[in-house]
């Protein structure tokens, strides 16, 4: 049962153990196949690939406490209408051995991790307005506001974020114009 270094003082331990139990009480049907955690670990939720097929995923820490999640509902919706592939929900699971919140099963998408340094700049552009672009075709009619917290209460934890990396003086410029954008834009309207 090998447990990952924590990224937040408060999150819990997950690891292949955990999910198997998971697995084993609520999905027995996908509880013998292969499982890995996957790295490098997100920050909000321990990514597991089951199988060829599937990931599972569990929030980290302060987890869903209702079934249900706009994931689950937009995802699926989505899926169909980006030029990119998108992990897709197949099934969610309860709290349950040991384990406090809600946490889901997805589809795999295959891809790899890339150094920064080795992306194609202009193609990475390319991608990301073809993205930009079937976002923005989507009706948001229903859609979740997404995490609503203000770029102002995100500073502290992206200062100490940024205070880890040789080469944030650009990444640090940045967030400090968007930070000023988006305080004097919510301020003004």
């Amino acid at each position: 049962m090998h447990s990952m270094a924590r990224m937040h003082a408060d999150e819990l331990d997950l690891h292949e153990g955990l999910v198997r139990r998971l697995l084993g009480e609520q999905f027995p049907e996908w509880a013998g196949l292969p499982l890995h955690r996957v790295e490098p670990s997100g920050t909000v939720n321990a990514i597991f690939r089951l199988g060829d097929d599937l990931a599972v995923r569990l929030p980290r820490r302060n987890g869903p406490t209702e079934p249900g999640g706009k994931e689950l509902d937009w995802l699926p919706r989505l899926a169909p209408l980006l030029p990119v592939e998108i992990p897709v929900p197949v099934a969610q699971g309860g709290p349950g051995a040991g384990y406090p919140w809600f946490w889901e099963i997805h589809t795999w998408v295959d891809g790899e991790t890339v150094l920064v340094e080795e992306i194609d700049a202009i193609q990475a552009g390319r991608d990301l307005a073809a993205l930009v672009g079937a976002l923005q075709q989507v009706s948001p009619a229903g859609a979740p506001r997404g995490r609503g917290i203000p770029l102002a209460e995100r500073d502290k934890g992206i200062q100490r974020w940024l205070g880890r990396f040789d080469r944030a003086r650009e990444v640090r410029g940045e967030w400090e114009r968007a930070s000023r954008t988006f305080s004097h834009a919510s301020t003004s309207s």
